[in-house]
């Protein structure tokens, strides 16, 4: 159902897969119902909230309202949210290209890409918001009533779209994109002056008519990085004048590009719970480099983005180094709260053993009370049980003068058999000492089999030639193991 008309109602129940298109929300608009519904170069003048399944909103211009999105797997395409508005974020999807004033909600890796953040204080997104190509730039919009960008540092920053090819003026968009709403160009006059942050690459793009046959060059040469090209491509690493030329050599307009020099952020501060991964960012220009100290609690010490497991409170320095643009060295304080975590995870394979393990690393001492009598101090192990039954199994965790415990009921029900049958998969015999028998009864199941460990290292894989495999585990330690067949994964046991 494509809607297109001016909006003045407060609710609306919506169809699935509604398009609204060229539309005007005057008032607050809300969708209590309608799946796989589409927002295209539409107008809202106050508060949208939305909370069913949204596919796609893009080309939209956010006036003095609140997007409140509490639908799953929204994509946020190429919006302008004006300088009173607000984003509320709380799900999955895929935010790109956007213009944003103030956010809240949790920003998750791999979702924000390449948004500019508008806000006075959106330095303070710089270092907690997952966007590994973000900038913050004015927009500098006509007006609060007209939400169309004039900054040329944002004109060709967008990164390429294919769903995208008109902008909300339903004017066409090439492969250099504005962020935002809007398509523009730099037109002659020029503007002054051009401010970019330090390091980043500016491509220029001209408002020209397609009509015009004139072939015009970007002048000097040495500060192109691609000087023959319509559209070339210049990095602000100084100040730098560069002038059009047309093809006789006449210079048709000049403009100034003028680094931004990059602000240190500072210090930021997380809070976290003891042993509980955690994701930290710092904010890295295009083209700059970083390093974290110390590196080993990190998992990619030269990212952005880094996730960080630890026992006890840390201060990290992070060093950006952007070259010609400068050094700078932040820090990122980690507290922990000290207090231990006894969440546990077991496994069997319906017989009477079980393997046991504690989730969070942090502790100083540990026991296990297995409700049959006994007892242990490892963190983790196998644990034979003497009959079938459920057994409310309790760990207790010591960390730093607190403590934790947790109960979880395990259901042991060993029904004596030696082999395994599943979806026309047997195999036998298990526990197995040195072979395991794989008999496929299903011609669908071809490739390769794994054998894995339960933290899902691969340990063992083969092709899947015969009907029947004789897979050698004499080397295996002891323990549980899991065989995998394309989709089926099956336990066994090496003695």
């Amino acid at each position: 159902m494509n809607i297109q008309f001016s909006i003045f109602l407060l609710k609306w129940f919506i169809h699935n897969t509604s398009y609204f298109e060229g539309n005007v929300f005057e008032l607050d608009f809300e969708v209590v119902f309608g799946s796989d519904t589409k927002y295209y170069k539409n107008k809202f003048l106050s508060n949208i909230r939305v909370s069913s399944s949204v596919r796609t909103v893009f080309q939209n211009n956010f006036f003095a309202a609140t997007f409140d999105a509490v639908s799953c797997g929204l994509d946020l395409y190429h919006n302008n949210f004006g300088d009173n508005s607000l984003f509320q974020y709380a799900t999955g999807g895929e935010i790109v290209n956007n213009n944003i004033c103030r956010f809240t909600g949790y920003c998750r890796p791999g979702v924000f890409f390449n948004n500019n953040f508008t806000s006075n204080d959106a330095h303070t997104l710089k270092c907690s918001c997952f966007d590994p190509s973000p900038s913050y730039y004015n927009p500098e919009y006509n007006s609060s009533k007209d939400l169309h960008i004039n900054n040329p540092a944002l004109f060709s920053r967008a990164k390429y779209l294919g769903v995208i090819t008109e902008d909300i003026d339903n004017e066409p968009r090439d492969s250099s994109r504005s962020i935002g709403a809007d398509e523009t160009c730099l037109k002659i006059p020029f503007p002054d002056t051009i401010f970019i942050e330090c390091g980043s690459k500016y491509i220029l793009k001209i408002c020209q008519p397609d009509s015009t046959n004139i072939r015009l060059y970007w002048k000097p040469g040495k500060e192109l990085i691609d000087s023959l090209a319509y559209m070339p491509t210049t990095i602000a690493d100084c100040t730098k004048l560069l002038w059009l030329e047309d093809s006789i050599g006449s210079v048709i307009d000049s403009v100034f590009i003028v680094p931004i020099p990059i602000k240190s952020i500072g210090k930021q501060t997380y809070n976290t719970h003891a042993g509980w991964p955690i994701s930290l960012a710092c904010y890295v220009p295009i083209g700059s480099s970083i390093t974290w100290s110390p590196d080993s609690l990190v998992d990619y010490p030269d990212s952005s983005i880094v996730e960080v497991t630890t026992c006890e409170s840390i201060q990290f320095i992070v060093t950006i180094d952007n070259g010609d643009c400068g050094i700078i060295v932040d820090t990122v304080d980690l507290i922990i709260d000290p207090t231990p975590n006894a969440y546990f995870t077991w496994d069997s394979i319906d017989c009477l053993d079980a393997y046991l393990s504690m989730y969070y690393p942090c502790y100083d001492s540990v026991l296990w009370d297995f409700d049959d009598g006994t007892f242990s101090t490892q963190t983790s192990g196998w644990h034979s049980f003497p009959n079938n039954g459920t057994y409310m199994v309790t760990l207790t965790v010591w960390h730093e003068g607190y403590t934790d415990s947790r109960t979880s009921p395990i259901i042991i029900n060993c029904v004596g058999i030696s082999e395994i049958i599943k979806d026309g998969i047997l195999i036998y015999p298990n526990p197995t000492n040195n072979i395991l028998i794989v008999n496929i009864q299903s011609d669908r199941i071809k490739g390769t089999y794994k054998i894995m460990d339960i933290a899902g290292r691969v340990l063992l894989e083969g092709a899947i030639n015969e009907k029947q495999l004789e897979i050698d585990v004499s080397k295996l330690s002891k323990g549980m193991y899991l065989l995998k067949l394309e989709k089926y994964s099956l336990r066994f046991i090496k003695n």
